[in-house]
Parts: structure tokens; C-alpha cells; sequence
């Protein structure tokens, strides 16, 4: 994998976090820096992907692809009354 040397600015108390974390898992604070990254990155690729939304056109597309039959609305009124 290449790497790049960047340079940020952080404030010293997350710095220092960063030092004690990385010493913690016997890691340099620049892995752990770069692990984090990726893991916030992931993270907000899955919460992303969890906001698809699809026109009434598309979810007119796949009605009845699988059908389990039941009444869903019926159901949940069920629950509430």
C-alpha cells in the first residue's frame, strides 16, 4: 500500500488520547490514527448505504417478488389496540 505523509492539526488532550489508545495495543499513534480513520470512514459508508431511498416506480418494480401474504398494516393496528 503507498503512504503519504499528511499533517493535520488536532487539539493535545486527542492527541494525547491517541498516544496512550495506540500504546495500549502496542501500535504507533499514526496506525492507530490511519485505523481510525478507516473505521469512521466505514462507518459512515454503512450509515449511507441505510439511507437509500427509491421512487414509488422502483418499489412498484420489485412488489410481489416476495410474497408472504398477511396484511402488514393489520398487523401492526394488532399490536396497538
Amino acid at each position: 500500500m503507498r503512504k503519504i505523509t499528511v499533517s493535520f492539526t488536532l487539539s493535545a488532550d486527542l492527541v494525547e488520547a491517541i498516544k496512550k489508545a495506540a500504546s495500549r495495543r502496542h501500535l504507533s499513534a499514526s496506525a492507530l490514527a490511519e485505523e481510525l480513520i478507516r473505521e469512521g470512514l466505514r462507518a459512515k459508508r454503512q450509515r449511507e448505504l441505510k439511507k437509500v431511498a427509491l421512487s414509488p416506480e422502483a418499489l412498484e418494480k420489485i412488489e410481489g417478488i416476495v410474497a408472504i401474504g398477511g396484511d402488514a398494516f393489520e398487523d401492526s393496528e394488532a399490536i396497538y389496540e
